[in-house]
């Protein structure tokens, strides 16, 4: 679910809740807001304090510029004041901007799956892992080439890949090809952190085997700087990715090709 798509707040609290699988009853126990008045919010009848919408979005488990955004939302939505509307709606609209812009330039989504699809597919790194395998024409012709470089039974590799075959990211068509090389999911998905987890334990056993080669750079640093320019750097991250996606995908089938792994993390 992309946030910034929303343009009133009742809407995305209502699909919200259905993602993470609570009633609006259990969201006023949470919240201590009484249930008659929620009801007169969500029939449009009331707005919501920020404070009470603050609760809301963390009883959603928002947080974050999604947090921020859920609260925008409210602040524009109940203003009696036109210019400060518009001051607010401004905020919005850059947020909704520069989200859509982080997905426009990223190449080869599928954002057709369902969100149990979604799901499945990003329970395990080693689905996303045995894809990204299948895009090189060498595994393809010979999984078994797969397990012996991931050090894991043949079988593991097969299921992973029947898997793969009924998400439709790969078909079988005298042989195997892949039908889409990347699924992207935004950073409200309820599967973005354990995503971000799995692949941070990822990287730990790699660095604990002791695998690391030639060209890897592993890389860590504390700095102190003020709020503004933190933000400046993280753009300057998202920049970079964005440009790096473009420089991989289909190569020439004389190439040599392997499969890298890349975190960043700021915070």
């Amino acid at each position: 679910m992309n946030l910034s798509t929303f343009d009133h707040y009742r809407e995305l609290i209502k699909s919200l809740s259905k993602r993470e699988g609570l009633t609006f009853r259990q969201i006023c126990q949470i919240t201590n807001i009484h249930s008659s008045y929620f009801s007169r919010v969500m029939n449009e009848r009331a707005d919501f304090s920020q404070e009470q919408l603050y609760l809301i979005g963390k009883a959603l488990n928002l947080t974050g510029w999604e947090l921020d955004f859920l609260l925008l939302l409210g602040e524009r939505d109940s203003s009696s004041v036109k210019n400060h509307a518009d001051y607010v709606d401004k905020k919005i609209v850059a947020i909704r901007n520069e989200k859509q812009k982080v997905l426009s330039n990223l190449k080869d989504l599928n954002l057709t799956m369902s969100e149990q699809e979604k799901e499945e597919y990003y329970q395990s790194p080693l689905t996303a892992l045995i894809l990204m395998y299948l895009t090189i024409q060498k595994y393809r012709n010979k999984p078994k080439l797969i397990a012996k470089a991931l050090h894991l039974d043949p079988a593991v590799i097969d299921k992973e890949i029947r898997t793969l075959i009924k998400l439709n990211l790969v078909i079988e068509n005298d042989g195997l090809e892949v039908i889409n090389r990347s699924i992207h999911i935004d950073e409200s998905h309820k599967m973005h952190k354990h995503n971000l987890i799995n692949w941070r334990l990822e990287s730990i056993n790699h660095l604990q085997k002791g695998q690391k080669k030639g060209h890897d750079w592993q890389f860590s640093t504390l700095f102190s700087t003020t709020e503004e320019k933190k933000k400046e750097i993280r753009d300057l991250f998202k920049k970079f990715v964005v440009e790096a996606q473009k420089m991989v995908g289909p190569e020439d089938p004389d190439a040599e090709v392997e499969v890298y792994h890349m975190n960043f993390d700021l915070y």
